[in-house]
Protein backbone atom coordinates (compact mmCIF):
# COMPACT_ATOMS: atom_id res chain seq x y z
CA UNK A 1 0.00 0.00 0.00
CA UNK A 2 1.39 3.28 -0.63
CA UNK A 3 0.87 5.94 0.85
CA UNK A 4 1.24 9.80 0.45
CA UNK A 5 3.92 12.24 1.60
CA UNK A 6 3.22 15.62 2.84
CA UNK A 7 4.22 17.26 -0.52
CA UNK A 8 2.14 14.62 -2.47
CA UNK A 9 -0.78 15.88 -0.47
CA UNK A 10 -0.28 19.95 -2.01
CA UNK A 11 -1.15 18.50 -5.23
CA UNK A 12 -4.56 17.72 -4.75
CA UNK A 13 -7.45 17.82 -7.43
CA UNK A 14 -10.57 19.72 -7.62
CA UNK A 15 -12.69 18.32 -9.62
CA UNK A 16 -16.11 20.10 -10.45
CA UNK A 17 -19.69 18.85 -12.11
CA UNK A 18 -21.96 21.84 -12.98
CA UNK A 19 -25.24 20.29 -15.26
CA UNK A 20 -27.33 22.87 -16.66
CA UNK A 21 -30.56 22.02 -16.61
CA UNK A 22 -33.42 23.72 -14.88
CA UNK A 23 -36.89 22.01 -15.20
CA UNK A 24 -40.35 23.69 -14.91
CA UNK A 25 -42.18 22.75 -12.22
CA UNK A 26 -45.35 20.64 -13.64
CA UNK A 27 -49.10 20.15 -12.13
CA UNK A 28 -49.24 16.95 -9.83
CA UNK A 29 -46.31 18.52 -7.49
CA UNK A 30 -46.39 19.29 -4.15
CA UNK A 31 -44.46 19.49 -0.84
CA UNK A 32 -47.35 18.73 1.39
CA UNK A 33 -46.49 22.07 3.94
CA UNK A 34 -50.24 23.34 4.74
CA UNK A 35 -52.21 20.73 2.00
CA UNK A 36 -52.36 18.27 -0.38
CA UNK A 37 -51.96 20.28 -3.74
CA UNK A 38 -54.07 18.42 -6.49
CA UNK A 39 -54.05 15.37 -5.00
CA UNK A 40 -57.39 13.86 -3.28
CA UNK A 41 -57.67 11.25 -0.83
CA UNK A 42 -60.26 8.78 -2.37
CA UNK A 43 -62.68 8.30 1.03
CA UNK A 44 -62.85 4.26 -0.09
CA UNK A 45 -59.69 3.57 1.68
CA UNK A 46 -57.71 4.50 4.76
CA UNK A 47 -56.87 8.52 5.31
CA UNK A 48 -53.91 9.96 4.68
CA UNK A 49 -52.83 11.99 7.86
CA UNK A 50 -50.96 15.76 7.08
CA UNK A 51 -48.53 16.42 9.45
CA UNK A 52 -48.34 20.74 8.81
CA UNK A 53 -45.29 20.94 10.99
CA UNK A 54 -42.44 18.44 9.18
CA UNK A 55 -44.30 19.03 5.39
CA UNK A 56 -45.09 15.80 4.84
CA UNK A 57 -48.47 12.91 4.91
CA UNK A 58 -48.50 9.59 6.43
CA UNK A 59 -50.34 6.58 6.40
CA UNK A 60 -49.70 5.32 10.20
CA UNK A 61 -51.24 3.57 12.82
CA UNK A 62 -53.59 6.86 13.19
CA UNK A 63 -55.36 6.74 9.74
CA UNK A 64 -59.19 5.86 9.78
CA UNK A 65 -60.94 4.47 7.01
CA UNK A 66 -61.10 0.66 5.20
CA UNK A 67 -59.32 -1.17 4.32
CA UNK A 68 -55.22 -2.01 4.17
CA UNK A 69 -54.59 0.87 2.26
CA UNK A 70 -54.73 4.56 1.36
CA UNK A 71 -55.10 6.09 -1.90
CA UNK A 72 -54.22 9.39 -3.37
CA UNK A 73 -55.36 10.74 -7.16
CA UNK A 74 -53.33 13.39 -8.79
CA UNK A 75 -54.23 15.53 -11.29
CA UNK A 76 -54.09 15.36 -14.76
CA UNK A 77 -50.28 14.99 -16.11
CA UNK A 78 -49.14 17.79 -18.47
CA UNK A 79 -48.11 15.74 -21.84
CA UNK A 80 -44.56 16.63 -22.49
CA UNK A 81 -42.19 14.92 -24.65
CA UNK A 82 -40.52 14.00 -21.44
CA UNK A 83 -40.93 14.96 -18.00
CA UNK A 84 -39.48 13.29 -14.43
CA UNK A 85 -41.43 12.33 -11.63
CA UNK A 86 -39.56 12.18 -8.33
CA UNK A 87 -41.33 10.94 -4.79
CA UNK A 88 -39.14 11.50 -1.05
CA UNK A 89 -40.39 9.28 0.79
CA UNK A 90 -39.52 6.72 4.01
CA UNK A 91 -40.96 3.30 4.64
CA UNK A 92 -41.15 1.80 8.27
CA UNK A 93 -42.13 -1.80 9.43
CA UNK A 94 -43.82 -3.42 6.96
CA UNK A 95 -45.19 -0.05 5.36
CA UNK A 96 -45.10 0.25 1.52
CA UNK A 97 -45.52 2.39 -1.79
CA UNK A 98 -46.77 2.71 -4.97
CA UNK A 99 -47.01 5.06 -7.66
CA UNK A 100 -49.61 3.90 -10.60
CA UNK A 101 -51.15 5.89 -13.72
CA UNK A 102 -54.72 6.00 -14.44
CA UNK A 103 -56.11 6.92 -17.38
CA UNK A 104 -59.81 7.68 -18.54
CA UNK A 105 -61.73 4.23 -20.17
CA UNK A 106 -59.21 1.47 -18.82
CA UNK A 107 -60.40 -0.83 -15.92
CA UNK A 108 -57.06 -0.82 -13.94
CA UNK A 109 -54.48 1.12 -13.40
CA UNK A 110 -50.60 0.26 -14.27
CA UNK A 111 -47.86 0.07 -11.98
CA UNK A 112 -44.98 2.70 -12.48
CA UNK A 113 -42.58 1.85 -9.29
CA UNK A 114 -43.13 0.02 -5.83
CA UNK A 115 -41.01 -0.28 -2.59
CA UNK A 116 -41.38 -2.04 0.40
CA UNK A 117 -38.14 -1.49 1.79
CA UNK A 118 -38.08 -0.05 5.40
CA UNK A 119 -35.59 2.46 5.75
CA UNK A 120 -33.98 5.21 9.08
CA UNK A 121 -34.01 8.40 6.21
CA UNK A 122 -35.87 10.05 3.49
CA UNK A 123 -35.34 8.55 0.15
CA UNK A 124 -35.80 9.59 -3.42
CA UNK A 125 -37.37 7.09 -6.17
CA UNK A 126 -37.19 9.25 -9.84
CA UNK A 127 -39.31 7.88 -12.42
CA UNK A 128 -39.08 8.92 -15.82
CA UNK A 129 -42.51 9.73 -17.67
CA UNK A 130 -42.43 9.40 -21.75
CA UNK A 131 -45.02 11.10 -23.61
CA UNK A 132 -48.23 9.82 -23.87
CA UNK A 133 -51.10 10.21 -26.14
CA UNK A 134 -53.93 10.12 -23.85
CA UNK A 135 -54.12 12.26 -20.30
CA UNK A 136 -53.63 10.07 -17.57
CA UNK A 137 -53.30 10.55 -13.52
CA UNK A 138 -50.63 9.87 -11.47
CA UNK A 139 -52.52 7.41 -8.54
CA UNK A 140 -50.69 6.93 -5.11
CA UNK A 141 -51.16 4.10 -2.94
CA UNK A 142 -49.52 3.74 0.33
CA UNK A 143 -50.30 0.81 3.10
CA UNK A 144 -48.87 0.43 6.31
CA UNK A 145 -48.64 -2.84 6.89
CA UNK A 146 -50.01 -5.61 9.93
CA UNK A 147 -46.87 -5.31 11.92
CA UNK A 148 -47.07 -2.77 14.92
CA UNK A 149 -45.62 0.81 14.52
CA UNK A 150 -45.49 0.68 10.75
CA UNK A 151 -46.15 3.22 8.34
CA UNK A 152 -45.23 4.88 5.13
CA UNK A 153 -44.76 9.00 4.71
CA UNK A 154 -44.16 11.35 1.53
CA UNK A 155 -42.67 14.37 1.85
CA UNK A 156 -42.49 15.62 -1.28
CA UNK A 157 -43.84 14.59 -5.22
CA UNK A 158 -42.30 16.52 -8.05
CA UNK A 159 -42.80 16.30 -11.72
CA UNK A 160 -40.44 18.51 -14.33
CA UNK A 161 -40.46 18.93 -17.36
CA UNK A 162 -36.76 16.87 -18.35
CA UNK A 163 -35.18 13.40 -18.04
CA UNK A 164 -34.67 12.12 -14.19
CA UNK A 165 -30.78 12.29 -14.86
CA UNK A 166 -30.36 15.67 -15.45
CA UNK A 167 -29.49 17.84 -12.54
CA UNK A 168 -28.48 21.26 -11.82
CA UNK A 169 -27.63 20.52 -7.83
CA UNK A 170 -29.83 23.12 -6.41
CA UNK A 171 -31.86 21.45 -4.66
CA UNK A 172 -30.97 19.42 -0.95
CA UNK A 173 -32.26 16.20 -2.70
CA UNK A 174 -30.00 16.86 -5.68
CA UNK A 175 -32.07 14.97 -7.41
CA UNK A 176 -31.55 11.70 -6.84
CA UNK A 177 -27.66 11.64 -7.15
CA UNK A 178 -25.41 10.03 -4.69
CA UNK A 179 -21.99 9.78 -3.38
CA UNK A 180 -20.62 6.13 -2.87
CA UNK A 181 -19.35 6.93 0.56
CA UNK A 182 -15.30 5.77 0.54
CA UNK A 183 -13.31 6.28 3.66
CA UNK A 184 -11.40 9.52 2.67
CA UNK A 185 -12.40 11.24 -1.36
CA UNK A 186 -16.14 11.71 -1.55
CA UNK A 187 -18.04 14.08 -3.83
CA UNK A 188 -19.90 17.05 -1.58
CA UNK A 189 -21.91 20.03 -2.73
CA UNK A 190 -19.92 23.30 -3.36
CA UNK A 191 -20.92 26.80 -4.07
CA UNK A 192 -18.99 30.32 -5.35
CA UNK A 193 -15.26 29.80 -6.34
CA UNK A 194 -14.19 26.84 -7.31
CA UNK A 195 -10.66 26.92 -5.64
CA UNK A 196 -12.69 27.81 -2.60
CA UNK A 197 -16.23 25.81 -2.37
CA UNK A 198 -18.33 26.60 0.89
CA UNK A 199 -21.80 25.44 1.43
CA UNK A 200 -24.91 27.80 1.04
CA UNK A 201 -28.58 28.07 0.49
CA UNK A 202 -27.95 30.41 -2.13
CA UNK A 203 -28.14 29.30 -6.39
CA UNK A 204 -24.52 28.53 -8.01
CA UNK A 205 -24.53 24.94 -6.56
CA UNK A 206 -21.57 22.21 -8.23
CA UNK A 207 -20.45 18.28 -6.74
CA UNK A 208 -16.81 18.64 -6.11
CA UNK A 209 -14.12 16.34 -5.51
CA UNK A 210 -11.21 17.44 -2.86
CA UNK A 211 -8.53 14.56 -2.72
CA UNK A 212 -6.26 16.44 0.19
CA UNK A 213 -6.85 13.83 2.42
CA UNK A 214 -6.45 10.66 -0.04
CA UNK A 215 -4.34 8.43 2.04
CA UNK A 216 -3.57 5.94 -1.27
CA UNK A 217 -3.34 6.35 -4.87
CA UNK A 218 -6.28 3.75 -5.57
CA UNK A 219 -8.82 5.78 -3.59
CA UNK A 220 -11.67 6.38 -5.54
CA UNK A 221 -14.92 9.18 -5.58
CA UNK A 222 -18.21 7.76 -7.14
CA UNK A 223 -20.98 10.15 -7.93
CA UNK A 224 -24.11 8.09 -9.15
CA UNK A 225 -26.93 9.30 -10.88
CA UNK A 226 -30.69 7.68 -10.33
CA UNK A 227 -31.56 4.40 -12.53
CA UNK A 228 -33.08 5.36 -15.48
CA UNK A 229 -36.46 3.53 -16.29
CA UNK A 230 -37.48 3.72 -20.09
CA UNK A 231 -35.17 3.78 -23.42
CA UNK A 232 -33.61 6.70 -24.22
CA UNK A 233 -30.98 8.07 -26.44
CA UNK A 234 -29.45 11.63 -26.84
CA UNK A 235 -26.77 14.25 -25.66
CA UNK A 236 -25.13 14.03 -22.09
CA UNK A 237 -23.65 17.54 -21.35
CA UNK A 238 -22.11 18.55 -18.33
CA UNK A 239 -18.97 21.45 -17.57
CA UNK A 240 -16.61 20.33 -15.01
CA UNK A 241 -13.16 21.90 -13.49
CA UNK A 242 -9.92 20.19 -12.69
CA UNK A 243 -7.37 21.83 -10.17
CA UNK A 244 -3.45 20.15 -10.55
CA UNK A 245 -5.20 17.36 -12.61
CA UNK A 246 -1.69 16.28 -13.39
CA UNK A 247 -1.73 12.11 -12.42
CA UNK A 248 -5.49 11.97 -11.53
CA UNK A 249 -8.29 10.34 -13.47
CA UNK A 250 -12.05 11.64 -14.20
CA UNK A 251 -14.34 9.45 -16.25
CA UNK A 252 -18.09 8.42 -16.78
CA UNK A 253 -19.36 5.26 -17.20
CA UNK A 254 -22.81 3.57 -17.60
CA UNK A 255 -23.93 0.69 -15.48
CA UNK A 256 -27.53 -1.53 -16.43
CA UNK A 257 -28.85 -3.60 -13.87
CA UNK A 258 -26.85 -6.53 -14.20
CA UNK A 259 -23.63 -4.54 -13.03
CA UNK A 260 -22.10 -4.44 -17.10
CA UNK A 261 -19.83 -1.24 -17.35
CA UNK A 262 -19.47 0.38 -20.37
CA UNK A 263 -16.80 4.25 -20.11
CA UNK A 264 -18.73 6.82 -22.06
CA UNK A 265 -15.98 9.49 -21.80
CA UNK A 266 -12.22 10.08 -20.05
CA UNK A 267 -10.84 13.48 -19.22
CA UNK A 268 -7.25 12.43 -20.26
CA UNK A 269 -8.25 11.54 -23.78
CA UNK A 270 -7.36 14.72 -25.64
CA UNK A 271 -10.55 14.18 -28.06
CA UNK A 272 -12.60 14.29 -25.21
CA UNK A 273 -11.39 18.13 -24.17
CA UNK A 274 -12.82 20.74 -25.73
CA UNK A 275 -9.92 23.22 -24.70
CA UNK A 276 -6.36 22.39 -24.42
CA UNK A 277 -5.56 21.16 -20.42
CA UNK A 278 -2.44 22.22 -18.58
CA UNK A 279 -1.74 20.96 -15.24
CA UNK A 280 -3.87 23.26 -13.36
CA UNK A 281 -7.49 24.48 -15.23
CA UNK A 282 -9.11 26.96 -13.80
CA UNK A 283 -12.32 27.31 -16.45
CA UNK A 284 -15.28 25.14 -16.86
CA UNK A 285 -14.44 22.60 -19.31
CA UNK A 286 -17.97 21.88 -21.08
CA UNK A 287 -18.17 18.27 -22.55
CA UNK A 288 -21.25 16.32 -24.59
CA UNK A 289 -21.11 12.44 -24.65
CA UNK A 290 -23.68 10.46 -26.81
CA UNK A 291 -25.48 8.31 -24.38
CA UNK A 292 -27.91 5.52 -25.71
CA UNK A 293 -29.63 3.62 -22.51
CA UNK A 294 -32.15 1.06 -24.40
CA UNK A 295 -32.32 -0.36 -21.11
CA UNK A 296 -32.43 0.73 -17.21
CA UNK A 297 -29.07 2.27 -16.60
CA UNK A 298 -27.15 4.71 -14.03
CA UNK A 299 -24.51 7.25 -15.13
CA UNK A 300 -21.59 7.06 -12.84
CA UNK A 301 -18.82 10.09 -12.45
CA UNK A 302 -15.87 8.36 -10.81
CA UNK A 303 -12.05 10.49 -9.77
Amino acid sequence: MELFTQEKMILYIFLSILAMARGKTLPGSCSFQEMTCDYTADAAFLSWNLNPNEHFIAVDANSQGNGDKAVLLGPDVELQDWSCLRVIYQITGAGWLQVLTRSEGESFDHTLWSASSPSESWLIATVDLQNSTEPYKIVIEGGRGSSEGSSVSIFEVNISDKYCIECDFEESHLCGYASQWSGNVNWYVGRGAPNNPALSDGPGHYMYVDSVHSRTLKEVATLLSPMTSLPMSGCLSFQYQQDHAEGHMFSVYSRDRAGQYRELWRADLPESNQVEQETKTQVWIPVQVTLRAPYPLQVRQTH
